[in-house]
């Protein structure tokens, strides 16, 4: 366990392999094709994938099967050359734009991930980060039709429902948290280890609002069925509610790894975050 607070013990919802949690949608978490966004979770992977009847394990995403998505996050099992490594993508029923990382995230430890979608001089591009670092994109976003859908979202599943075609990752997922607006690098590596409840806006130097924390599935209640949106959104149900598909509750420390320097300096870079300002002052004072 390191320090106290936003870096202490948690309790987070998986050991996933046949099991999965959804979340009812609703019209904030659901974006349009040109629409900026963040989601962003922490995962770790079993190293061998039982479901292998496809190359990728569902992370998260908001798709039952049919039609577009605005966001879908998977990793690639050991049946692919791609074996370890992150993929995330929209669709809107023609285009199917994706960023793949370039590093693999099955060593065994947690790993923090963000999917943003930018616009950027009138063009939308995405981004892959892990561990608060760029390893994949940008690639332009290609989709102009529709990407919004009715699905609920599913965090270690696909939605769709026929066989061979569920998914299901198995491994540990937590911290899920959805912006609207894209979170920056500095923004992503000053916020990541952070517990953050309620409604919060993240500001520009000049004191714009950019990005607005639109759900929160903190996946610390550590008992029962629900995982309760700390945004104010929807509750997510462990299993669909079906008993049998619910994940266990596993308690794992925050952070995974000693924050860095450069970490620290990120959070006092970000000028809204006035708590993460006074930690990393203390801390490289200490």
């Amino acid at each position: 366990e390191i320090g106290t607070g936003d870096w202490s013990s948690d309790v987070c919802s998986s050991d996933l392999e046949h099991e999965y949690v959804s979340i009812p949608s609703f019209q904030d978490i659901n974006f349009g094709a040109h629409d900026d966004f963040t989601v962003e979770f922490w995962a770790k992977p079993s190293k061998t994938q039982p479901y292998t009847k496809n190359h990728d394990n569902d992370m998260v995403g908001k798709w039952v099967g049919i039609g577009g998505y605005p966001y879908f996050i998977m990793y690639h099992n050991q049946i692919t050359d791609k074996v370890g490594k992150v993929t995330a993508m929209r669709y809107d029923g023609v285009s199917k734009p994706a960023v793949t990382s370039n590093i693999r995230i099955d060593d065994g430890d947690f790993h923090h991930i963000a999917f943003v979608r930018a616009t950027e001089t009138g063009t939308g591009k995405l981004y892959l980060y892990i561990d608060g670092r760029l390893h994949g994109g940008p690639a332009d976003d290609t989709t102009t039709g529709k990407t919004e859908n009715d699905s609920a979202l599913y965090l270690g599943r696909r939605g769709d429902n026929t066989a061979n075609d569920e998914n299901f990752f198995a491994g540990q997922l937590g911290r899920l948290r959805i912006w609207q607006g894209a979170l920056s690098e500095e923004q992503i590596k000053a916020t990541m280890y952070q517990t953050l409840t309620g409604k919060v806006e993240l500001r520009n130097p000049a004191g714009k609002v950019t990005a607005t924390l639109v759900g929160n599935w903190c996946c610390d209640e550590g008992y029962g069925n629900l995982a309760f949106d700390h945004a104010g959104g929807d509750t997510g149900l462990l299993g669909g509610g079906n008993t049998a598909d619910e994940p266990d509750w596993v308690v794992f420390t925050f952070p995974p790894r000693v924050p860095t320097d450069e970490m620290l300096l990120a959070r006092a870079r970000t000028s809204d975050l006035s708590e993460g300002l006074k930690f990393a002052e203390q801390t490289l004072k200490a």
